[in-house]
Order: structure tokens, then C-alpha cells, then sequence
């Protein structure tokens, strides 16, 4: 079993039994859980174990949570309490976001890069309004669902706007 699924058919807290792994990133696995309380399936995001120890990562995992939770817009995943796996690993529970990736989409037109963007400026505008910059947007953190709707994922990155870094963060093949 790959260590994505190691969590596979395990219960975080009373709540959620882990069903499958959608995918992984730098800072953690997002697996599908079906939620006992509510009967829907969510996401969980779990901070990957070999960086659960640094107090840079859990601060900004924390951070996420904390951006999203506040960040009510129908263009944002919704997302519940903080929690830990089993093993002690950090977690939160997402709206599960259906749909593929903008990376998918193939090539794009003029017509199509304009739709897009009418789309993604009200999204943008209500994260700037909340005085935030998602900091690592990109076609693969931006998913349309099978009814047609945008949404903006992956807030890992997201902070205060008007705040410099003094190192480079981001995907590297996008910066």
C-alpha cells in the first residue's frame, strides 16, 4: 500500500472514515472521507508526516484552515474544525470539490481565457476585500465542477496582502 493510502478505512475522531486518496502535495494528502454526522462525502487535508514536526509547516497548514474558514464565497471550498489522524497528524475536513483541474483543460482560446476570467475576479476580489493574496494561483489550483461552477483551491500559500517574503515560495514551473 503506498503511503497515500496508509489512512485508507481509518476513522478521524468520530466523524470521518477515510474512503481513498486524491492526491498529494508538498505539505500534505487530501483523501475522500465520508462524514457520519452529515452523510456527505468531504475532503480531508492531512499534513504529510515528515514535515508534521516543523513549526514553519504546521503554522502555515494552521494558517490555511484559518484563511479558508473565514473566506465564505461559493468560489471557496468550505471547510470544518481542525482535527488529528490517528497517527497525531494535523488535518481538516474540505468541501469535496468534483470537477478536474484547469491543467486538464487542453488548449485555450482568447473567447475561453476572458470567460475565465470574468469567472475568477469576483473569487479574487472577495480574497482581496479580506486583505489576502492565495499566493500560488495556477490552472492546477483552479478546478470547474461537473455543474459548471469555479472554484479556487489550495490556500496553502494564501497570506496578507502587501507582505514581502524574503525567499521565493510558489510552483517553481510557474513563477
Amino acid at each position: 500500500m503506498s503511503e497515500a493510502g496508509l489512512l485508507v478505512g481509518t476513522h478521524v475522531g468520530t466523524r470521518y472514515e477515510v474512503l481513498q486518496p486524491l492526491g498529494s502535495g508538498g505539505m500534505a494528502t487530501v483523501y475522500r472521507v465520508h462524514d457520519a454526522v452529515s452523510s456527505r462525502e468531504w475532503a480531508l487535508k492531512v499534513m504529510r508526516a515528515e514535515i508534521c514536526h516543523d513549526l514553519a509547516f504546521q503554522r502555515r497548514f494552521k494558517a490555511e484552515h484559518r484563511v479558508l474558514a473565514s473566506l465564505n464565497h461559493p468560489g471557496i471550498p468550505a471547510v470544518q474544525e481542525l482535527h488529528l489522524t490517528p497517527d497525531g497528524l494535523p488535518c481538516f475536513a474540505m468541501e469535496l470539490v468534483e470537477g478536474e483541474n484547469l491543467e486538464c483543460s487542453g488548449d485555450w482560446d482568447v473567447k475561453a481565457i476572458y470567460a475565465l476570467l470574468g469567472e475568477l475576479m469576483p473569487i479574487l476580489t472577495h480574497i482581496h476585500r479580506q486583505g489576502l493574496v492565495h499566493g500560488d494561483l495556477k490552472a492546477e489550483n483552479l478546478m470547474r465542477t461537473p455543474e459548471g461552477s469555479l472554484k479556487v483551491m489550495d490556500f496553502g500559500l494564501c497570506g496578507p496582502t502587501g507582505v514581502r517574503h524574503s525567499g521565493v515560495e510558489g510552483t517553481l514551473t510557474h513563477l
